[in-house]
Formats: structure tokens, C-alpha cells, sequence
């Protein structure tokens, strides 16, 4: 289960590829990959409480890594664990194509690009062909520009467990 789902949910607020760890090579289609995150250091309990002093309905600071920072906090707007989500998405991204969302973005112009509602490319030489479009079409509704349209991180979870890995 996601962190948002704890008993006191953590928003991460700096998701991005490099502060997500595979534990175990995996191998073969059985494999299930265990994954662990790093770098809580902008880390927030909702309440207030440390890992950070703010309510989430009082966050507008834009902290993170611009390539994978949503845009509300692009734009230094109120935002919440789906900021979280839209990060993810990223990720996602980055795992299906293996290649950096705006790689050839210097951080504040892929910071300006996203908070404007530009989205990395998904021409067909970049998505491999066998990607299931399941996939496809979750990591879309994971990066819509407006938070509200965004699944909850549980939501993301239960989606990705019924994607057809195998068949693809």
C-alpha cells in the first residue's frame, strides 16, 4: 500500500526515478518487483506533523525536481497528494519509453512546460508497441493537468494489478 493510505498519510513531494529503488532483478514474467523509496527529505505528514510543519491544504511551495514536479506546484499553487500521482506518472513514463520525460529541458523550462500542460511525447517510436494501452491510458490520467482528475495513488495501485502484463 502507498503512503497516502497510512494511518498518517506522507506525501513524498520529490518522486522521480532516481529516489525509486529495485530491490531484485526481475527475471521473467513471474517476477513480481519490489520496489522501495529514498529521499524524504521534502517528505510531509498530513497534520503537520515532521517530516515537515504544514498542513497539505497549506503547501504552495514549489519543492521537488522540476522534470517530475506537477504543475500546481510548478505554479506554486495550493496542492496535495496528487501531486504525488502526477509524479508517478513521470515515472511511468520513463520506464515504458526508457528515456527522461523533457531530457532535453533545461529544470526550469521543463518546469514551465508541464505547469503550461506540456506532457512528453508519445509517438510511436518512443512507446515500445507491445505496451499494454491499459498502461497507457492510466499514466494519461495520472498526469492531467488538473488534480482532481487524477486517481488517488490506492486507485493507481489497484489499475496497475490488472494490466495484462504477460499477454504484452
Amino acid at each position: 500500500e502507498y503512503m497516502h493510505a497510512l494511518d498518517k498519510p506522507i506525501m513524498h513531494r520529490d518522486l522521480k526515478s532516481l529516489n525509486v529503488f529495485l530491490l531484485s532483478p526481475v527475471t521473467d514474467d513471474q517476477t513480481k518487483p519490489e520496489i522501495k523509496l529514498a529521499d524524504f527529505g521534502f517528505a510531509r505528514i498530513r497534520g503537520g506533523q515532521r517530516l515537515g510543519d504544514s498542513v497539505w491544504s497549506d503547501l504552495t511551495q514549489g519543492v521537488g525536481t522540476p522534470h517530475w514536479m506537477a504543475p500546481e506546484v510548478s505554479r506554486g499553487t495550493a496542492y496535495h497528494e496528487k501531486a504525488d500521482v502526477f509524479s508517478f506518472a513521470i515515472i511511468m513514463y520513463e520506464v515504458i519509453c526508457r528515456v527522461m520525460a523533457f531530457e532535453d529541458l533545461e529544470p526550469e523550462s521543463a518546469r514551465a512546460e508541464i505547469a503550461a500542460g506540456g506532457r512528453p511525447s508519445l509517438d510511436e517510436d518512443l512507446v515500445p508497441h507491445d505496451t499494454p494501452p491499459e498502461l497507457l491510458g492510466l499514466m494519461v490520467k495520472c498526469w492531467d493537468q488538473e488534480p482532481r482528475n487524477r486517481p488517488s495513488m490506492g486507485a493507481v495501485h489497484d489499475e496497475v494489478l490488472m494490466v495484462p502484463l504477460s499477454a504484452h
